[in-house]
């Protein structure tokens, strides 16, 4: 019954009725995979925010500020604000 109802359905919309399950299901793994993919190259490394401590990824970081020739990256803005003032203090 749900099948004649999408028939119906996809007639009154003029869509095509008559797609095989294999292309369907082809085309959908193949999109699976390549929206994983195009998360994984937007993805950066996860690490650590030295003010509070949340893991974040370094390519949606708020900021980031470099100490001692390594770069710290934060989760806000005011976080960053907060570890420039005395660095030190964060990295203990």
């Amino acid at each position: 019954m749900k099948y004649g109802f999408l028939v119906l359905l996809a007639l009154t919309l003029g869509m095509p009725t008559s797609v095989s399950s294999a292309t369907t299901e082809g085309t959908t793994r193949k999109d699976r995979a390549e929206t994983k993919s195009e998360a994984g190259q937007k993805a950066g490394k996860k690490v650590k925010d030295p003010v509070c401590g949340m893991e974040i990824d370094t390519k949606s970081a708020a900021g980031k500020a470099t100490y001692k020739g390594k770069t710290y990256y934060f989760c806000s803005v005011s976080e960053k604000a907060e570890f420039e003032k005395n660095p030190a203090k964060y990295l203990k």
